[in-house]
């Protein structure tokens, strides 16, 4: 995971932006640029701090394409633009956001709504729009 961290040192100086504000931005640029590049990677909300972080799972399956990442059993990590921040979330207090958005469409609408209107207008779900 040397090539997240590498990746977000080019985000120091922006710490504050991203921690207080776009901290969903932050994660959604992480899952852009790693997403299946021998990661699966996902983005979770911390309900108590209203914090976005990324979590990575390092997929045994890309053994052939990255093998200094591999592992015999995938490997969790969460990021955001500290760098890794797994010891500061334990999972099972974080809410998936793509599980959000399938199973508590309402509340994953209030949530991207009432954070910087992460979703555009147009793509509103109807009972939000009214």
């Amino acid at each position: 995971m040397q090539d997240v961290l590498k990746f977000i040192e080019h985000f120091k100086g922006s710490e504050d932006v991203f921690l207080h504000g776009c901290c969903y931005w932050f994660a959604f640029i992480l899952k852009e640029r790693f997403h299946e590049h021998g990661y699966l990677v996902d983005i979770f909300h911390e309900p108590v701090e209203g914090h976005f972080v990324a979590r990575f799972i390092c997929d045994p399956g890309y053994k052939w394409m990255y093998p200094e990442t591999y592992h015999d059993e995938p490997e969790v990590r969460f990021f955001d633009v500290r760098g890794d921040v797994t010891d500061l979330y334990d999972e099972d207090d974080l809410e998936n956001l793509w599980l959000m958005e399938q199973n508590e469409e309402r509340r994953w609408g209030r949530l991207m709504y009432d954070c910087r209107e992460f979703i555009e207008p147009e793509n509103y779900p109807e009972w939000l729009k009214s």
